[in-house]
């Protein structure tokens, strides 16, 4: 039966986004679960009938408010950690009524290790390790587990594996995290973790277009863990909506799969690779020979300056300051200035006219009373205090990152593209850089059709990161680790027919009159000689 004490109010969330400032929210990292969702996984643990509960990241108490609208769970002792003072105390009164609820206004990582819980329900805090300290979180962690996290990693993957050693045999854990461990560098540790443990039991990547959690930019995954030797069977479900998990339901009840359900052994999951490729289908498949992207190009972050607002300038900003041109390196800082993808010097032009922040400083150029005044300034706002300024000497010196042959940008609403830089201008990290090898001088157009063509990105399409409402983001080691089709091992008479085409795409492009017809040309060429078969997503 179902009480309507707490189960009612669903707007204590909403009243608390509205007292308590964005800023100490996002301190916090403050996320709130849907009640969709935390009724999904509280389901999953209240089914082995847990005789002890614990809530990590306690926050508001979604989910014991959840448990306890259920009178047969409404003395069953809840240990909640919460951080937060100002939270906890909202939470004390929430919850004041429930005797059998423990609140513990401490961190969860450096307490309670040697306890043990049937059942365990988090949404843990998604922080960077440029937004927390977390070495002394590392430290303790490996102390206890012998797992050995990077720096860099994210603070929730810390809070999973200790769970993971608190469940008592027999017993659950619901996680709703990040996607993008999945699927990055960091997330080998726990994925490996995870696989070797044996306790990982569904993953469930609820879709980025829907964005489980309103305002923010990240994808969610359900994980739902037993420590039990009943099964090795992990099934993989990618939803397009939360509303879709009410489906699979009965299967979970029933530890039956459906068909829609991908599923796989502990033994086989590799987590070195990216497990998209285990809850999505490929963008592509190849009949034709492969080769290693980085054969060809190298792929590098542009220039992080530390402080954008500082370091760039237009020409008005330039004048009021008295900046020498000399001083002044062109350099695109905004993803939206450039329209086309081809970038030419006509193109720089019109975004100087329309007095654009194209230039980047270079105070190392040359000395004079401007230069000297503009430093001040930066001293004074406390620019060479940032995190990135305050590890350079001098601390306005900036990369030494040459013009590129291409850029390709990193974050991307729709599908990423890459733009040939004629131009031959700087890029900030809007943009990554793409480093055309020597390798393939003599074959340099055709290799840059097949960039400007839509067959490189369908190639990429496995090595973006997924955010919240579309957003997805390409690292440039995932682009260097990328395969492409061997574009080079065509017949001279293919290779001479795009680089026809693709002579003709430049001329009309160079004058502002690019012809998307064209490169269709090109890419069904390039599909239909490697036989590519593309799915759609």
């Amino acid at each position: 039966m179902v009480d309507s004490d707490l189960h009612t109010n669903l707007t204590i969330e909403e009243t608390y986004n509205g007292i308590v400032s964005e800023g100490h929210r996002k301190k916090y990292a403050q996320f709130f679960t849907p009640i969709d969702i935390a009724e999904f996984m509280i389901s999953w643990i209240l089914r082995i009938n847990p005789a002890t509960i614990l809530e990590p990241a306690f926050g508001l108490g979604i989910f014991s408010r959840q448990i306890l609208s259920y009178n047969e769970y409404k003395s069953t002792p809840i240990i909640g950690y919460e951080i937060d003072q100002l939270m906890y105390d909202w939470a004390k009164g929430l919850f004041s009524q429930y005797p059998n609820v423990q609140l513990i206004n401490d961190d969860y990582m450096f307490n309670d290790w040697d306890r043990k819980y049937d059942g365990i329900v988090c949404n843990p805090p998604y922080l960077k390790f440029h937004d927390y300290i977390n070495i002394d979180v590392v430290n303790e962690v490996e102390f206890h587990s012998g797992v050995h996290f990077r720096k860099t990693s994210n603070l929730y993957t810390m809070f999973l594996v200790k769970s993971i050693m608190q469940m008592t045999e027999g017993g659950r854990a619901s996680y709703i995290v990040p996607t993008e461990f999945l699927n990055s560098d960091y997330g080998t540790i726990v994925k490996k973790f995870l696989i070797e443990s044996k306790v990982l039991r569904y993953v469930f990547v609820v879709d980025f277009n829907c964005m489980a959690f309103a305002k923010t930019l990240t994808t969610s995954t359900i994980l739902l863990l037993q420590n039990d030797t009943n099964t090795d069977t992990v099934a993989m479900i990618s939803v397009s909506d939360p509303d879709e998990l009410k489906e699979y339901q009965t299967e979970i009840d029933t530890n039956t799969y459906s068909s829609n359900m991908l599923c796989f052994q502990h033994k086989d999951l590799d987590p070195r690779a990216k497990w998209s490729v285990y809850y999505r289908p490929p963008a592509v498949t190849v009949s034709s020979r492969l080769v290693p992207f980085m054969l060809f190009a190298t792929v590098k972050r542009g220039i992080a300056t530390g402080d954008n607002d500082y370091f760039t300038f237009n020409r008005t900003k330039a004048v009021e300051n008295g900046i020498p041109q000399s001083c002044l390196i062109p350099c695109i800082g905004k993803a939206q200035d450039v329209v086309s993808q081809v970038f030419t010097g006509e193109d720089f032009k019109q975004l100087l006219s329309r007095d654009k922040k194209v230039y980047l400083l270079d105070a190392t150029q040359e000395a004079n009373s401007s230069i000297d005044a503009y430093l001040k300034l930066g001293l004074s706002l406390g620019v060479n205090r940032k995190y990135l300024t305050s590890k350079r000497s001098p601390w306005y010196s900036l990369e030494n990152r040459p013009p590129s042959d291409l850029w390709i940008g990193v974050f991307n609403r729709q599908k990423p593209r890459f733009v040939l830089n004629d131009a031959l201008v700087r890029n900030l990290t809007t943009f990554h850089c793409v480093y055309l090898n020597k390798l393939i001088d003599k074959d340099r157009t055709l290799f840059i059709a097949y960039l400007l063509s839509d067959v490189s990105i369908f190639m990429l399409e496995s090595c973006k990161r997924e955010y919240g409402n579309g957003l997805s983001k390409l690292e440039p080691n995932d682009i260097n680790k990328s395969l492409m089709p061997d574009i080079f091992g065509m017949s001279d008479a293919t290779k001479q027919h795009i680089n026809r085409l693709f002579a003709k795409y430049l001329t009309v492009a160079r004058n502002n009159e690019p012809d998307v017809t064209i490169m269709e040309q090109i890419s069904n060429i390039i599909y239909d000689t490697f036989k590519i078969v593309r799915f759609s997503q």
